[in-house]
């Protein structure tokens, strides 16, 4: 009897106490508003910086190693802007890629790799930032669990021209996913994926017409330039993008076949400043 008694004990003991337990170890909302406003601001800047990482790519000649550099800061290291080497982009450097339903997932390594071997400004556009991220809107910050994070709405207008068959871009409607982590009294923000707007992402539809303002030139702080074409590692056997028509059936996906090696080419004195977080470290 006395054992049973123990037994019925324990049953009810635990019964009653670890639905206790159980919600005492969920993790609390703690998220005061200034800890939204602060994590808004930075997922803002993130993304400012991601445009302006872009820009520096493709602004000036690059050597191999100043390359290597940018690419590994911007997904290593405490400052970094991508979560992970491995976090999705979906590509839109190819002008067919204009949907998520028409586009190609790339790593980190492989976006910037590509942006660089096959996207190209005009000779008009020597002193201009051709990459343009505008109409920024953001969403209010979530929390699941211990996972927090938000999402920035923008467009995105590649102003240069496609090298392998000189197309022109149309402006696209994307979006960043970010998540967010307190380090120490601060917080930090990662980029978790870069894609397009989904259908239904519940943001306004954002105007993806071309821009009609004249650009305005960028002041250079020595002669101008032209960026030199790169001689590939080995030869190329991406794909021709195909110009979509508005009668013409969709596009097919293309897969990218892009080589991930880079040419020496030689170094020039960049005018575009980085942040500190994306400089190579002096040795």
């Amino acid at each position: 009897m006395s054992r049973l008694l123990l037994v019925w004990l324990y049953l009810s003991f635990s019964g009653v106490v670890s639905p206790v337990l159980a919600q005492s170890q969920q993790p609390e909302s703690s998220l005061t508003e200034h800890d939204k406003q602060t994590i808004n601001a930075f997922a803002l800047r993130r993304l400012k910086q991601l445009n302006q990482l872009l820009n520096t790519l493709v602004d000036d000649p690059l050597s191999e190693s100043e390359v290597d550099a940018l690419i590994q800061a911007s997904c290593s290291g405490q400052s970094r802007l991508f979560d992970t080497a491995e976090t999705v982009l979906e590509d839109d450097i190819d002008p067919a890629h204009t949907s998520i339903d028409k586009t190609e997932d790339l790593q980190v390594n492989e976006y910037l790799t590509n942006l660089i071997l096959y996207y190209t400004k005009r000779r008009s556009q020597i002193n201009q930032s051709t990459i343009v991220f505008s109409d920024m809107k953001s969403t209010p910050v979530q929390q699941a669990g211990d996972s927090i994070f938000i999402r920035v709405f923008f467009k995105s207008y590649f102003k240069g021209e496609y090298k392998p068959n000189a197309l022109s871009y149309l402006p696209h409607a994307r979006v960043v996913e970010m998540r967010a982590e307190k380090q120490s009294d601060n917080w930090a923000v990662y980029i978790t994926r870069l894609g397009f707007v989904q259908s239904g992402e519940g943001m306004d539809v954002l105007d993806t017409s071309r821009p009609e303002e004249p650009d305005k030139p960028i002041t250079s702080t020595h002669p101008s330039v032209s960026k030199p074409e790169r001689s590939l590692a080995r030869p190329t056997v991406h794909p021709p993008a195909v110009q979509v028509k508005p009668d013409s059936p969709p596009a097919k996906v293309v897969t990218s076949s892009m080589p991930t090696e880079l040419p020496n080419s030689k170094k020039v004195k960049s005018s575009h400043s980085l942040p500190d977080s994306l400089k190579k470290p002096k040795p």
